[in-house]
């Protein structure tokens, strides 16, 4: 094999088993990234969804009882998961439950909702 040919035969072969190092690496931030953002994610929508569910289903709950249900809730979702070692999607469930059972709880010791709070509510 002529000397050149042998040159352009290993320059052929660092360039494939670079290429393959390349795709391995993007395929690992890939991985990376989308797993950090699940994360966040659990530590916030859980609440959000409480939120919702709160608003659509339980009318007489009023909003400063939500509100302080959400604060607290959050605050607790963000403690466990500093402090506990579950799966980061059990904290949706978490976060979710405790501002529904937060809310419905503070709404006992809250000033009810009176005819015209509901009539400015939907």
């Amino acid at each position: 094999m002529p000397p050149k040919s042998v040159g352009l035969l290993m320059a052929v072969m660092f360039a494939a088993a670079l290429s393959s190092k390349a795709s391995e690496l993007a395929a690992l931030g890939t991985t990376t990234t989308i797993e950090a953002i699940n994360i966040l994610g659990s530590i916030f929508y859980g609440v959000l969804l409480g939120l919702f569910l709160v608003a659509f289903f339980l009318r007489r709950v009023g909003g400063s009882a939500v509100f302080f249900a959400a604060v607290t809730a959050q605050v607790l979702v963000i403690v466990m998961y500093f402090s506990l070692n579950i799966g980061y999607l059990w904290y949706n469930l978490i976060g979710c439950a405790a501002c529904i059972a937060f809310s419905v709880a503070l709404q006992m010791f809250l000033p009810p909702r009176t005819a015209a709070d509901e009539g400015r509510a939907g």
